[in-house]
């Protein structure tokens, strides 16, 4: 698997972001640190707990971070959950979570198969 095909796989903007860090090196390199982030795991625990704050700021995190590396259909159900907590409505953030879920896992398994593909 190539950069390009992962990101045509999670519906990630290759071009956006390799322009944004110049070229595949520094992109691969915070692609594959996005495995460790903790904002993910940081949400999914603040949902199950009812934390609202907490909750609202690890889907903000996790939405820059996309946003960041590119990570466009990822980033915009970070996004729908982000505006959900910002409104304070944690009922609508955990409905919009599964999709936010799935994304993510996508997301994930495909950026290691990517990391096995490199080495």
């Amino acid at each position: 698997m190539t950069l390009l095909q992962c990101y045509e796989a999670i519906g990630g903007n290759y071009k956006s972001v390799t322009s944004r860090f110049g070229g595949e090196r520094l992109t691969l390199k915070f692609a594959f640190k996005f495995i460790d982030d903790p904002s993910y795991k940081e949400l999914e625990d603040a949902l199950a707990s009812g934390d609202t704050e907490g909750a609202f700021r690890a889907a903000h995190t996790l939405k820059g971070v996309c946003q960041n590396l590119s990570f466009d259909k990822l980033g915009n159900s970070a996004s729908a959950v982000t505006e959900a907590l910002r409104a304070g409505n944690i009922v609508e953030a955990k409905a919009l979570f599964p999709e936010l879920e799935r994304n993510y896992r996508e997301t994930i398994g495909t950026i290691q198969e990517l990391r096995g593909a490199e080495l």
